[in-house]
């Protein structure tokens, strides 16, 4: 089985990305249970929700998790201590999962979209819902994609709502697709190395182009 590893987390933690997407979570699952039945419905609902509890770090660029936890020796002894910079070690951002985007009630272009890919995976096939990550106005971001209709549609987490919703070319380039189960690589220069292990390189997003 193909992996697509990613180090945005911990110490160089390693996860595949596709384990951002969680719609069996349960406070996900709590969203989800409230969501209409009709699809377009649901997504606009997702949509709102994120927009009504969610908020986008209020410094830009700032993460704040960014370089969260380190160890320092006290006495002999390494303590952990958390939301202390870590000046050893240089990440690129770091990501949320969506159960921790939920309980802090904050998060960047990237925790909403894992936040609203997981809720609307209870509501929209493998098939039909993605997070997208590529660029933005020569940034690189990350947003929902639906396919409908063989059209790749945008939900901007990081806007408030809006409907319909507008086609994702040309303003959105997309890199990368995925869910909790699907992978699709759409534009190559993220993926580094070979199957079934490939390591997947955000930090080439932080560059305009």
């Amino acid at each position: 089985m193909n992996q697509y590893l990613v180090r945005v987390r911990f110490f160089g933690e390693e996860r595949d990305i596709r384990e951002f997407i969680q719609p069996g979570s349960a406070p996900v699952l709590d969203i989800a249970e409230g969501l209409p039945t009709d699809k377009d419905q649901a997504i606009l609902e997702t949509w709102r929700y994120i927009a009504q509890n969610i908020i986008y770090p209020p410094v830009e660029p700032y993460d704040y998790r960014y370089q969260e936890a380190f160890l320092r020796q006290a006495e002999g002894i390494k303590v952990f201590e958390p939301r202390v910079a870590l000046i050893s070690e240089t990440r690129y951002d770091y990501w949320q999962m969506p159960a921790e985007t939920l309980a802090e009630g904050i998060g960047d272009c990237e925790d909403m979209t894992f936040l609203g890919v997981s809720v609307l995976r209870n509501r929209l096939s493998a098939d039909d819902v993605f997070a997208t990550l590529g660029m933005w106005e020569g940034y690189g971001h990350a947003w929902i994609t639906i396919l409908k209709n063989g059209q790749a549609r945008v939900v901007e987490p990081t806007q408030p709502p809006q409907w319909p919703l507008r086609l994702e070319a040309p303003a959105y380039v997309p890199y990368l697709r995925f869910n909790d189960i699907a992978f699709q690589e759409i534009r190559r220069g993220l993926l580094v190395g070979a199957r079934p292990r490939c390591h997947v390189d955000v930090s080439r997003l932080k560059k305009p182009v």
